[in-house]
């Protein structure tokens, strides 16, 4: 299956009825008392359209060191395309509003590698290293700092 066919045929199907079902539940307990649940692994991040202006949300796995979070997507998405230069960002930590800027690291080849490899440590996940490489080819890495206080 060439990597065209591989990537429209995850977009629909199970994937997609996933994502309808599992974005909206997972956004729900993120922003209910009921956050801990997730919210060591998961925050909601928001963004805003380059060219359109809507705002996005949409919940993400994180590694965070102090005001530092790390965000790994697919290519596929689109949310993280309005990051190519820094943008204001929002995210809900641990049942909490943050502000922040949002950019995607422009890594390539063994820096990305390592970049996937790095995340999964920090989520306490050790996969093979063909799992490392096949989510490095389709990945983007996306840094979020954020700003010193809880926003409104």
């Amino acid at each position: 299956m060439t990597r065209a066919v591989a990537t429209k045929a995850r977009k629909g199907g199970f994937g997609r009825v996933l994502a309808r079902t599992g974005n909206p539940f997972v956004s729900f307990l993120l922003q209910s008392p009921l956050h801990g649940l997730l919210g060591a692994r998961f925050t909601l991040l928001t963004v805003t359209g380059r060219k359109s202006g809507r705002t996005y949300t949409t919940p993400v796995n994180y590694v965070r060191d102090g005001d530092v979070l790390t965000v790994i997507s697919r290519r596929g998405r689109t949310w993280w395309r309005n990051l190519s230069g820094p943008a204001p960002v929002t995210v809900r930590l641990k049942g909490e509003r943050r502000s922040g800027s949002g950019r995607v690291l422009p890594l390539e080849g063994a820096e990305l590698t390592d970049a996937i490899k790095d995340f999964y440590g920090k989520m306490g996940m050790h996969p093979d290293p063909a799992r490392i490489e096949a989510t490095a080819a389709e990945a983007v890495v996306v840094r979020i700092e954020l700003d010193g206080g809880k926003s409104s």
